[in-house]
């Protein structure tokens, strides 16, 4: 009698432990299945923003995007503005004048500059860009190679990459502007920003132009 009383006793505790079991599974693979599902929600939105949304862009819109209007700078970036002693100095004096769209006295400038900082990748990238204003493509796209080239990879060499890709695809030049923004990708010196732009222009000229 007492060994059946036991074993029935036994018998009844186990039954909620099999319950409790069974609960926590199907719980785990409900967790499991929302968080999938809310990272296929986020991967197709971060798909949408890059990649679709801009597949509908027209030729002309596409282009204006990418206008050096659009594009180039028209002001000194604070990081290259000089802040030497003499308001009178060549690299202000150049400066100066490219801020206020005098691109050919900036270049006067520019020029002077250079013959006392050779290697100076600022100033070679600024008097390309006066070029750039100046519808001088065809001289700004040595000057910004200058920087490109240069084995002292210098912080430039993203930004130069990045103004020669729109110098190519301003000339309709696809594949050379896809090489300079994979040149870029792979740039040491190149930030996430500098990245992320040139992966988002790739991504809408595979839209526009595959």
């Amino acid at each position: 009698m007492a060994d059946n009383i036991t074993t029935k006793k036994t018998g009844k505790r186990s039954e909620p432990k099999t319950t409790d079991e069974h609960s926590s599974g199907i719980g785990y693979y409900m967790f499991i299945t929302a968080i999938l599902l809310i990272v296929s929600m986020m991967a197709f939105v971060v798909f949408y923003l890059f990649f679709l949304k801009d597949k509908n862009l027209t030729e002309e819109e596409f282009m204006q995007m990418y206008s050096y209007e659009a594009s180039i700078p028209r002001e000194i970036e604070e990081i290259d503005f000089y802040k030497g002693p003499f308001a009178g100095s060549e690299i202000y004096q150049a400066q100066k004048a490219y801020e206020e769209g005098k691109y050919r006295l900036a270049i006067n400038f520019y020029d002077n500059a250079l013959l006392q900082f050779p290697n100076r990748h600022d100033l070679m990238l600024y008097k390309a860009l006066a070029h750039v204003g100046l519808g001088e493509e065809e001289i700004a796209q040595p000057l910004l190679m200058q920087i490109i080239e240069d084995p002292a990879l210098s912080l430039y060499a993203p930004r130069a990459l990045w103004y020669s890709a729109l110098l190519h695809l301003h000339e309709n030049e696809i594949e050379p502007c896809r090489q300079k923004l994979y040149r870029l990708l792979e740039a040491p010196t190149a930030t996430k920003e500098d990245k992320n732009k040139a992966n988002k222009l790739l991504m809408r000229m595979h839209a526009n132009f595959d």
